[in-house]
């Protein structure tokens, strides 16, 4: 038995039990260790970022949501990075962004009026339980950055999702607290299947 499973056992005996979202179906019993980031002088990375270290046999991919059994709470996974010991995989370290919204993410449509022959706009469902975290996009590098939130300016707001849920400019997305956004741009480099869009008011 390898250095990985070791600790995959004692990950089952003291960690975090978790359940990972899939359309295909959750995937639930698996555990890891996991501790909120302690820098208590930037707030949001403080209540928003964890970190977390996955066992050498995760099913865990970036760009999944994962909810902690323990009190329901939803993160997506930003990384997974594989840490060896004597040439094999021990474990996996990761980054957690917390999910702050859920909604439905909508496509825009067109039909014609069959009487007036004017084309109506509407809005076609291509994602619910679209979780995710909604913030104000900062200037600089963004949520890595090493400078204290509150001295940078603001942009607009960023919706990050995972990058399987194909979001496209002009979509909708309708978050269950009431807010309409619509997607304006959409970042797929900046993270490995997590897509950051570009979102303002929408008013259509």
């Amino acid at each position: 038995m390898g250095i990985g499973a070791d600790i995959a056992g004692a990950f089952d005996d003291a960690c975090f039990s978790i359940t990972i979202f899939r359309d295909a179906g959750n995937i639930s019993g698996e555990f890891v260790d996991s501790e909120l980031n302690r820098q208590i002088t930037k707030p949001f990375v403080a209540n928003y970022f964890r970190n977390i270290s996955f066992p050498y046999d995760s099913q865990a991919l970036t760009g999944d949501i994962v909810q902690f059994d323990y009190d329901e709470t939803l993160y997506m996974v930003m990384s997974k990075r594989a840490e060896a010991f004597e040439n094999e995989i021990a474990l996996y370290e990761g980054t957690l962004y917390k999910c702050n919204v859920s909604g439905d993410l909508r496509r825009p449509t067109s039909t014609r009026d069959p009487v007036s022959l004017q084309r109506q706009q509407d809005f076609t469902s291509v994602r619910s339980n679209c979780y995710g975290l909604l913030t104000e996009a900062l200037y600089g590098h963004d949520l890595e950055t090493d400078q204290e939130l509150g001295m940078m300016g603001l942009e607009n707001h960023e919706l990050y999702v995972p990058g399987s849920f194909q979001p496209q400019v002009l979509d909708r997305y309708e978050a269950i607290s009431g807010e309409f956004l619509m997607v304006t741009t959409i970042k797929k480099r900046r993270f490995d299947n997590v897509w950051v869009c570009g979102v303002e008011q929408d008013t259509r």
